[in-house]
């Protein structure tokens, strides 16, 4: 039996938003527009739980080949004999294998890459991109990224991701700039 001021939501999971709280202490609520909303919550989280298709599948196969970061139009180039030919559907791929974590997005080339530990989920990572040979370092290092967050939210920012480059010379191209 419930107590008075708890209501029963569909999310179990930790973390879970349970909004009947919120509607219940309004005046003028519409059930409907409650079973609405956790209608949608249910099928956002089956979205999440679907098993990627053969495009995502795809996708990440060419993006784990490839040598540096891709563009979605390289990448679209790579899948096409594979009967995958509209941008859109390379986009969502992306989409869908960012918030898997099996990819991220690199904004100062507009590429992607594949994570380079995706049994290991993460929402922030350090690139560190070098600007001659176009090598790419994954990093993740926990205790930069939360003193950041520390910083970021003494000033009321809430981030929604995080996404640091640093560019610059790899081991190789700064030997062999300094053996010139």
């Amino acid at each position: 039996m419930m107590q008075s001021g708890q209501d029963r939501s569909d999310d179990d999971g930790p973390g879970s938003l349970n909004i009947l709280p919120l509607y219940t202490s309004l005046r003028a609520y519409s059930i409907t527009s409650v079973k609405a909303y956790r209608a949608l919550l249910r099928r956002d989280r089956m979205n999440r739980m679907q098993p990627r298709g053969a495009n995502h599948e795809q996708v990440y196969r060419v993006l784990r080949s490839a040598r540096g970061p891709m563009t979605a139009y390289q990448i679209l180039d790579a899948v096409r004999p594979k009967g995958i030919s509209a941008p859109p559907t390379v986009y969502r791929a992306l989409n869908r294998l960012m918030r898997d974590g099996l990819a991220h997005r690199l904004e100062s080339m507009n590429a992607y890459v594949a994570c380079a530990d995706p049994q290991d989920r993460h929402d922030s990572a350090i690139f560190a991109i070098c600007h001659d040979c176009g090598h790419i370092d994954e990093m993740h290092e926990a205790s930069v990224m939360e003193h950041l967050m520390r910083k970021i939210s003494k000033h009321g920012f809430a981030a929604d991701q995080t996404t640091i480059e640093i560019q610059g010379l790899c081991a190789s191209c700064a030997g062999s700039s300094c053996a010139r």
